[in-house]
C-alpha cells in the first residue's frame, strides 16, 4: 500500500511538472528552433503489454498518432527518410506478451507499422512456475501470458518487424562479458534460427544510463545490430549515437493530455533533471562511504545521512 501510494505521489508530481511545460510552450518553441535549423525530429515510442481492458484507449491514441504525426519505420529513420513540416514516430513494443496478438489488427487498421523486440528466453516458457519466475524478478511485473514463437513467427509473416530485447531482460550495466555475450550474441542467433532472418535492431532492457555499459556497447556492435535503443526520452536526428537512439517508454492508458504532452518533448528535460539528482546523490554516496572507511570515530549524523542517501530514491519513476 505504502509504495503503491508513493509511486502514485512520483507519477503525480511528473505529470504535473510535464503540463506545466506543455502549457508554458517550452516544447513548442524548442521544436521550431530545430525545424528552422533544418533539423527533423523523430521520437521512438515504447509501449510494453497492453491488456484487454485498455484496448480502447490505445486505439484512441494510435488514431491521434496517425492524425497529428509523420508514422515511419525505424529503417526509415536510419536511412534518413523522415519529414522536416512534421514530428516523426517509430512505434515500438518490449519484452515478448500474448497480448500483443491483439494489438497487431489495430496496427494493421491504421497501418502503423512497428518493431517487437523480444526477451528469447521469455518466449515460449510454457512453465506457468517459470513464467511467473521470469515475470516477477526478470522483468518486474506481476505475471502474465507470454508470447510464443509461432505467435512471433506469425507477427513476422504479418510484415512487422522483430528485435533483440537480450535473452533473460538482463540490466547489461551490471553483468561480465561473458554474460553480455550470452544476452546480445545468443539472443540474436536464437531468434534469427527461429524467423529465418536477419535481426538487425536491439533494444536495452531497463533502458537508462545505468543499464549500459561500453562492454555492451562494443558488443552490439560487434554482433552487426544497426542500432539500439533505450528507455531514455530525447529527440532523435541524423546526429543521435544509433547505439543510444531516445525512446519514450509509455502505458497505454495514460491521461491522453500527458500523451500529447510526453509526444511534443515535456518529459525530456525533467528526465535530464531526475538524472543529475541520481548523480549527486551517488556522488554524496561515494564521499560518505570514504570518510567512513578513513574515520571509525564518524559522528551519528554523518551516519544518519549515509543511511538516509542509502534509502533514498530519488525521483525514480516507473519507465
Amino acid at each position: 500500500m505504502i509504495i503503491g501510494n508513493a509511486l502514485l505521489m512520483k507519477e503525480t508530481i511528473r505529470n504535473t511538472f510535464i503540463l506545466l511545460l506543455y502549457f508554458c510552450g517550452f516544447s513548442k518553441m524548442r521544436n521550431f528552433i530545430f525545424r528552422l535549423s533544418g533539423k527533423s525530429i523523430t521520437r521512438i515510442l515504447a509501449f510494453h503489454q497492453i491488456k484487454t481492458e485498455q484496448t480502447q484507449a490505445f486505439e484512441k491514441k494510435l488514431k491521434y498518432l496517425v492524425e497529428h504525426f509523420n508514422i515511419i519505420t525505424l529503417k526509415d529513420f536510419l536511412k534518413g527518410n523522415t519529414s522536416l513540416a512534421k514530428i516523426n514516430i517509430v512505434v515500438t513494443f518490449d519484452d515478448g506478451y500474448r497480448n500483443w496478438v491483439d494489438v497487431i489488427p489495430l496496427l494493421e487498421k491504421y497501418r502503423i507499422p512497428a518493431v517487437f523486440f523480444v526477451s528469447s528466453g521469455f518466449l515460449g516458457l510454457q512453465s506457468e512456475e517459470e513464467i511467473q519466475e521470469f515475470c516477477r524478478y526478470k522483468l518486474k511485473i506481476q505475471p502474465t501470458e507470454n508470447l510464443t514463437p509461432e505467435h512471433l513467427v506469425w507477427i513476422r509473416i504479418k510484415g512487422f518487424e522483430v528485435g533483440v530485447h537480450t535473452k533473460n531482460h538482463s540490466d547489461l550495466g551490471s553483468i561480465g562479458i561473458e554474460h553480455l555475450r550470452e544476452e546480445i550474441i545468443e539472443s540474436k542467433k536464437e531468434l534469427e534460427a527461429l524467423l529465418e532472418q536477419k535481426v538487425s535492431y536491439f533494444a536495452y532492457p531497463f533502458g537508462d544510463f545505468s543499464n549500459m555499459s561500453d562492454e555492451a556497447i562494443e558488443i552490439i556492435k560487434e554482433a552487426e545490430y544497426e542500432c539500439a535503443l533505450t528507455i531514455i526520452p530525447g529527440v532523435n536526428n541524423n546526429l543521435t549515437n544509433r547505439y543510444c537512439l531516445h525512446r519514450d517508454s509509455l502505458e497505454s492508458n495514460m491521461p491522453d493530455i500527458i500523451f500529447r504532452a510526453w509526444l511534443l518533448g515535456n518529459y525530456d528535460y525533467l528526465k535530464v533533471f531526475i538524472n543529475f539528482l541520481k548523480n549527486v546523490r551517488q556522488s554524496l554516496l561515494s564521499v560518505l562511504v570514504k570518510d567512513v572507511l578513513n574515520n571509525p570515530k564518524w559522528n551519528r549524523k554523518g551516519a544518519k545521512t549515509l543511511c538516509y542517501l542509502c534509502v533514498l530514491r530519488p525521483f525514480r519513476y516507473k519507465e
